[in-house]
């Protein structure tokens, strides 16, 4: 509980300033991500240097997010991803290839969500909106859970997660996302509740993804930085996942750098 008074407020205040705050405290969980998902995928005696390549990349990633997509950025990542790509196909075998395979993982959700965050006129309330849709549905998700239960979600993956949690969780965060339009005066609001459906989906699937990963390589948790909850991987799975499906919808909808207006108006 001491973790979580000092951290919500923390989050919440970097997301309220946004700017340089917010893209910092996005590297910075990318960082200690990183060096999560290095001792968890790799041998944790050679497991720095990971680290230290996943986190320079998250940097950057957080970077662009803040500074906007520029060609050089673009050019950067892909060869990036690349040569990444190469060497996780080459050691077909190991942590090394699950080692890699990070960099996806924790540098699109850094970027998106800074990304999403440094639009002046939506930033704020998309990422308000996501918080709020990823923290709805984890609620729901475990009261139903616990009150009803009935038939497990993924017995293999996650033994206490049941149908009945998932099904709540959408459901509470399809009428979040509504209520979150109307209150801000948003246009759409039933494209926007929609959307929360489904974006909380993804937001349990990325905790699924989370689960699966921690059983393929034997961990509880992903560390024991956050007492009493875990690691930076275990409390930000949803968001990894929903954060990168967020972006990618803004800018299909709208395209770049509207990506937030993108994600929440919907002219329907």
């Amino acid at each position: 509980m001491a973790s979580a008074a000092v951290l919500i407020p923390v989050t919440l205040a970097a997301v309220w300033v946004g700017g340089w705050a917010f893209a910092g405290l996005a590297a910075l969980a990318g960082v200690l991500m990183a060096w999560e998902w290095s001792r968890m995928t790799f041998d944790p005696r050679h497991a720095m240097r990971f680290a230290i390549l996943i986190g320079g990349a998250a940097l950057v990633a957080a970077m662009a997010g803040q500074i906007g997509l520029r060609p050089i950025h673009i050019l950067s990542g892909l060869v990036f991803w690349a040569a990444c790509l190469v060497l996780s196909l080459h050691y077909r075998a190991g942590g090394l290839r699950w080692a890699f395979f990070g960099v996806p993982y924790i540098c699109l959700p850094v970027f998106s969500l800074v990304a999403l965050r440094a639009d002046p006129s939506y930033g704020l309330l998309c990422v308000i909106w996501l918080l709020i849709v990823i923290w709805i549905t984890d609620t729901a998700a475990f009261f139903a859970g616990r009150s009803i239960g009935g038939p497990k979600l993924a017995p293999s993956v996650s033994p206490k997660k049941t149908w009945s949690g998932a099904i709540a969780g959408v459901a509470a965060a399809t009428l979040a996302g509504g209520a979150f339009a109307w209150f801000a005066g948003l246009p759409g609001w039933a494209g926007l509740g929609i959307l929360s459906a489904a974006i909380s989906i993804v937001g349990q699937v990325g905790d699924l993804i989370e689960s699966a990963l921690k059983r393929r390589f034997g961990v509880k948790d992903s560390s024991n930085l956050i007492p009493g909850h875990g690691g930076v991987l275990d409390r930000l799975d949803s968001l990894v996942t929903a954060s990168v499906v967020a972006l990618g919808v803004g800018l299909v909808h709208a395209g770049y750098p509207n990506a937030a207006q993108g994600t929440l108006v919907w002219q329907w």
